[in-house]
């Protein structure tokens, strides 16, 4: 029974772990876009394709797993992995940069309220919206 107490605490411990560090991976990125960092649009290219690259990874051990014939949880545990490792590094690679390094992108272009500006606002879905930024 202890064995089994365990392992559920530690199982909830981790889950509890990955969860808040995936949270502190998406404020930074949420402050880095918030704050129109000079990477924020390379982050966000970043941040979608990791997502098939993690998943795929994840898939194809748990696949791998299960054709072992492990079972499920060691097919859970080997799918979880590579989630981990990607968030872990997102973190690291986030939080290590100073606060300073988030500043506003500026630009004084005479044009830019005029036409649509990928230097300020990269994903605006309309002409007349950017005129606010600007």
């Amino acid at each position: 029974m202890g064995k089994l107490m365990n392992d559920f605490w530690n199982g909830w411990m981790e889950a509890v772990r990955f969860t808040c560090e995936a949270q502190s991976v998406m404020s930074a990125r949420m402050m880095l876009f918030a704050a129109g960092s000079p990477n924020a649009i390379d982050e966000a290219a970043e941040m979608i394709a990791e997502k098939f690259s993690a998943f795929a990874k994840a898939g194809m051990a748990a696949e791998q797993a299960l054709g072992e014939g492990l079972g499920f949880y060691a097919a859970a545990e080997r799918a979880y992995s590579p989630l981990k490792a990607c968030v872990h590094a997102n973190s690291d690679r986030l939080l290590a940069q100073p606060l300073t390094e988030l500043r506003p992108r500026t630009h004084k272009s005479a044009q830019c309220c005029t036409t649509r500006c990928p230097r300020t606002m990269p994903f605006d879905s309309e002409p007349g919206f950017l005129k606010a930024f600007c």
